[in-house]
């Protein structure tokens, strides 16, 4: 799974939970026939198919604010650029106010709010766009002038896009709790329904409670959190 897109234990009890699932997909045949415990277990992996699937929507929202941080770099770099270039010809010519106009940095367009940079670009722009004859002895062409519109236009369109995809990520991340906290309920009831498979399934379940065990994310351990003992803490 992907950094970010769940926490290290929310990844660490997935891996457990799917080592669980394909356990008992591979031994269906031992649960068969008992319709409680296969009920926990297909709700298991519904809940299971829901999260890599929410994971999958939560990764499409950080690119869409990863695309957006791109833009505005490549945005902000662009007009840096062509406005220096412009200064020069301004001084060159004794325009004070093409000059002063053309006198930005590149944390001066840091600090400005989305909706502000896209303006302020295309106001550059514009000054400079006025003297483009002039400006192709500078060897600021034509090219120049349609790139920086391009990404000017591109900014504009992707700056809205990450505030719905942060309110998507809220709603994901609230969908992703339920969904494994539901998991820690069913299986808290399918440990206790496996164990009474062990007198005629030793193995079956020996297993079961082995892959059932979450590694600790902080150390990467296997020692904590035995589904068995759990159980055995649960009834006393």
């Amino acid at each position: 799974m992907a950094k970010k897109l769940l926490t290290a234990i929310q990844e660490a009890e997935l891996n457990a939970s799917r080592a669980t699932e394909a356990h008992l997909d591979e031994n269906i045949q031992i649960i068969n026939g008992i319709p409680a415990f296969l009920a926990n277990f297909n709700g298991i992996k519904a809940n299971n198919a829901a999260i890599l699937e929410n994971a999958e929507t939560k990764g499409a929202s950080l690119t869409t604010a990863s695309r957006k941080a791109d833009l505005r770099q490549r945005l902000s770099d662009k007009t840096i650029t062509l406005a220096g270039l412009v200064q020069t010809f301004a001084d060159d010519t004794n325009d004070f106010q093409l000059r002063d106009d053309m006198k930005i940095t590149s944390s001066q367009l840091k600090r400005m709010r989305d909706d502000e940079l896209a303006p302020f670009c295309q106001f550059i722009h514009h000054r400079a766009d006025a003297h483009a004859a002039s400006l192709k002895d500078y060897n600021l062409k034509t090219s120049d002038f349609d790139a920086l519109q391009t990404l000017i236009d591109e900014y504009s369109a992707e700056a809205p896009k990450p505030r719905t995809a942060i309110s998507q990520r809220k709603t994901t991340n609230a969908h992703l709790a339920a969904l494994f906290a539901d998991n820690r309920k069913r299986f808290k009831k399918l440990d206790k329904q496996i164990e009474t498979l062990r007198e005629d399934n030793p193995d079956f379940v020996r297993t079961y409670f082995s892959v059932r065990t979450v590694a600790d994310p902080l150390t990467i351990s296997k020692k904590p959190k035995d589904a068995a003992k759990k159980m055995e803490n649960s009834n006393e």
